[in-house]
């Protein structure tokens, strides 16, 4: 597990979220990345949702470009496409909302 995994796994225990044996080897997975970020959505504040996208989820760009060289079918292409621009749009939403210290709550 590198750096990210290891911090992810200390943000889930900080949160008491236990992570099911599918995914015990793997807390950087896009599967639990995206559980976490629901997750952020009905408990953190605008500012911890812009941190864990920053830290978290700046590889999905990188991921959507690599992915176009093994030709996948259209269903995964899409889907990351929706996820980069839903993440890219959220930036935009709380670099705004940062400015004025806005919460979800």
């Amino acid at each position: 597990m590198g750096d990210s995994a290891i911090h992810l796994l200390e943000i889930y225990r900080a949160c008491n979220l236990e992570i099911t044996e599918e995914f015990k080897g793997c807390p950087d997975h896009i599967v639990m990345e995206l559980e976490f970020l629901f997750y952020l959505y009905q408990s953190a504040t605008d500012i911890e949702i812009k941190t864990f996208i920053e830290d978290h989820m700046d590889w999905i760009p990188l991921l959507k470009e690599e992915f176009k060289r093994f030709h996948p079918h259209p269903f995964y292409v899409s889907t990351l496409e929706v996820l980069d621009l839903f993440l890219n749009r959220e930036r935009e939403r709380l670099e705004v909302e940062d400015n004025g210290k806005k919460k979800i709550h």
